[in-house]
């Protein structure tokens, strides 16, 4: 991945500070997430539950490069935009 990208990726608003961490529709997913996550650990154990941990890590993980995916191709397409689209 190219530095400056990663550099201007590393300087854009985190997710939880920006205003989709706080939609309704969110919060509830999450809170279903580690509602599950909870039920999971007391069904199955504290070994499963670790597991559980760590595999939700790297799905975090994944979704952290997916991110920078998209972030990545906004830019470039920015960048593609004419200048006319610039001009009042």
């Amino acid at each position: 991945m190219d530095r400056y990208i990663l550099e201007l990726f590393a300087r854009a608003q985190p997710f939880g500070e920006g205003d989709l961490a706080l939609d309704r529709d969110y919060r509830n997913c999450m809170d279903t997430l580690f509602a599950l996550e909870d039920q999971m650990g007391q069904q199955f154990g504290a070994e499963a539950a670790h597991l559980l941990q760590e595999y939700i890590h790297y799905c975090f993980e994944m979704e952290w490069f997916e991110s920078l995916h998209y972030f990545s191709q906004g830019y470039l397409a920015a960048q593609e935009e004419p200048e006319k689209q610039k001009d009042p």
